[in-house]
């Protein structure tokens, strides 16, 4: 099975940690005029269900 057909367009599945520098961003001053946004970390795999 390919790693697109298993859903990790990257070729590897994700970890907690590839998303720590959004969060931090997020939970810090920096983003205090962020609002009503979506950021998506989904390793470019973008599904529609």
């Amino acid at each position: 099975m390919s790693a697109t057909e298993a859903g990790e367009e990257l070729g590897a599945a994700g970890e907690p940690g590839d998303v720590a520098g959004d969060v931090e961003f997020l939970a810090g001053p920096a983003a205090r005029h962020v609002t009503g946004q979506v950021i998506t970390d989904n390793g470019g795999l973008l599904n529609h269900c």
